[in-house]
């Protein structure tokens, strides 16, 4: 490490998507601090087909691979436990000034704490074997974005928040490009998989109505038999001389430089997408299954996500379905004109969805495009198609944890709800004043604690049973979020919050818990009046209605 400069560990041990958006982000923080030198850490499986990308940002690329740590059947746990130490002894001697753990697996997290750092954030653990988290961003994943359906933000800007960049629009440049349809027609679960009958009748569509393309199909080795099923389709024969299979043939990198000669990607949730971002190549997205769209939606400006309208939607990787019910909500028409609409560079907007697309396609998808602000890129649905509960406590959350991580404001217009979400709605209120309730109890345990600790002669007693009473709010509070499921992110947030609470006595730990219910109780009370503002402004315009 140079003199001079300041020295980032990055560990990234998750899947290759999210090694693309670690990349996206550290080329951010990179861009804004030219000396500060990075290190990603990351397993070979999925990081080393993207050296061609990650050498523009890290300076140094440390490959963990479980072949070198159990290299025969015959290894021994004392033999693989020297290994780690051989790699963790190799990254100690780059001097970390700052490791940041973006992985939150329960691998991670250890590696994290076996390494010396001056700083840490993300997932660790303390000598006592215990989870520790103490930056708040990292709190907000390990309690929000791992556990619920309502985080509102992309990864990529959460991974911004946690390493420091400051900048959230990326950059466009406008790139000469080929008549080239691409294709990623595969997922790893049956569950975000269009099917390839859909993808065919999306194909022959494709094709008839757009003369001049070529539609590439990519994919990695796994992929071969659907690729060939899907290319060979008796629907497609009259256009086989313009599909390219490339499935299994290319590397991530021939993928990559065939998105930045490309017009337009069409794709399920993968990493193909987000390669498609870095290479700005314009992206259709079918969202499907366990998708979270505002999660993983790919980072750039040029990009549409349909995803179903369905209270099933997004729905969880361990829930069985038979009849994937959402798979039908999108149609490969809907789809076609929206690449076609692409092609021909129309605008997008309301009009365009009047008078071109008709409203059978549309009644049961919404379609998002990015919009880029203070927070980084949120999803607007440029349909305007109406909003469930879930929606509104989802823009909730963006005007709450925007305001209590960074101190911004963002401002948005009152929807306009049907009755029954309305009544949902109200019912909420009910939960938030419980939840105020029992922070309000919280602090004043708190208060009780710091008196005792403070007072010459303490009260152990006393103490103790504030303590119990304490962890008797805690179960209150998670008895409240199953009747109040949408109220889940903040009694999460805060618990995690709370559990990592810094202080070396009880008395600096209950002062933290004590700031936890006071902030706490805030966020509550402003979810409790846009609540409080929406019912009545809908009561409002029902009354002029009558009148």
């Amino acid at each position: 490490m140079s003199e001079n400069n300041t020295s980032i560990g990055i560990i990234q041990l998750t899947r290759i998507g999210d090694v693309i958006q670690t990349f996206q982000a550290a080329k951010q923080l990179k861009t804004e601090n030219p000396q500060v030198e990075l290190t990603l850490i990351a397993r070979r499986e999925f990081a080393k087909g993207l050296e061609f990308l990650l050498e523009q940002v890290f300076s140094h690329i440390v490959y963990i691979d479980i072949k070198d740590l159990i290299k025969t059947p015959q290894t021994s746990l004392s033999e693989a436990r020297g290994t780690i130490n051989d790699i963790v002894a190799d990254l100690n001697k780059l001097e970390f000034d700052a490791l940041i753990n973006l992985s939150f697996s329960k691998s991670s997290g250890y590696f994290a704490s076996m390494i010396q750092a001056k700083h840490k954030l993300g997932l660790t653990r303390t000598e006592q074997n215990q989870i520790s988290i103490e930056d708040n961003w990292s709190q907000y994943v390990f309690s929000s974005v791992m556990n619920s359906e309502l985080n509102p933000f992309n990864l990529v800007d959460i991974f911004k928040y946690i390493i420091g960049a400051k900048k959230f629009s990326p950059e466009y440049k406008e790139k000469q490009r080929e008549n080239k349809i691409v294709i990623h027609p595969f997922a790893s679960l049956k569950k975000k998989h269009w099917g390839v009958n859909k993808w065919v009748d999306l194909c022959y569509k494709l094709l008839k109505e757009n003369p001049e393309q070529e539609i590439h199909i990519v994919g990695g080795k796994d992929d071969i038999k659907n690729a060939q099923t899907l290319s060979s389709s008796p629907a497609l024969k009259e256009f086989s001389n313009r599909i390219i299979n490339n499935v299994g043939q290319s590397t991530i990198k021939q993928t990559y430089e065939l998105l930045e000669r490309a017009k337009i990607l069409v794709c399920h949730d993968s990493m193909v997408s987000h390669l498609a971002a870095v290479s700005q190549t314009p992206t259709i997205v079918l969202s499907l299954g366990p998708v979270r769209p505002s999660e993983t939606t790919p980072y750039h400006e040029n990009v549409l996500n349909l995803a179903p309208k369905r209270k099933c939607f997004p729905c969880k990787i361990e829930e069985s379905c038979d009849l994937l019910p959402c798979h039908k909500d999108i149609s490969h028409q809907l789809t076609s004109q929206l690449v076609g609409a692409i092609l021909k560079e129309e605008t997008l907007d309301r009009k365009f969805f009047t008078e071109k697309i008709s409203p059978f396609y549309l009644q049961n998808v919404a379609i998002y495009a990015p919009h880029f602000n203070e927070m980084g890129m949120e999803l607007i649905d440029i349909t305007e198609s109406s909003q469930s509960v879930v929606d509104v406590f989802k823009t909730f959350y963006k005007i709450v944890w925007a305001f209590y991580f960074k101190e911004q404001d963002l401002n948005y217009s009152i929807p306009d709800l049907p009755k029954e979400s309305l009544a949902s709605l109200s019912e909420y209120a009910k939960g938030c004043s419980y939840i105020y309730e029992l922070y309000g109890f919280g602090m004043k345990y708190s208060n009780e604690i710091i008196a005792q600790a403070q007072s010459k002669q303490p009260d152990v007693k006393v103490i103790q049973d504030n303590i119990a009473k304490m962890a008797e709010m805690d179960e209150l509070c998670a008895i409240t979020k199953q009747t109040f499921p949408l109220l889940k992110p903040v009694i999460d947030y805060f618990f995690v919050n709370k559990a990592n609470a810094k202080g070396r006595d009880i008395l600096e730990i209950t002062q933290s818990n004590l700031l936890s219910f006071y902030d706490g109780q805030n966020m509550i009370k402003v979810i409790f009046d846009l609540i409080e503002s929406i019912t009545a402004d809908s009561l409002n315009n029902q009354n002029v209605k009558e009148v």
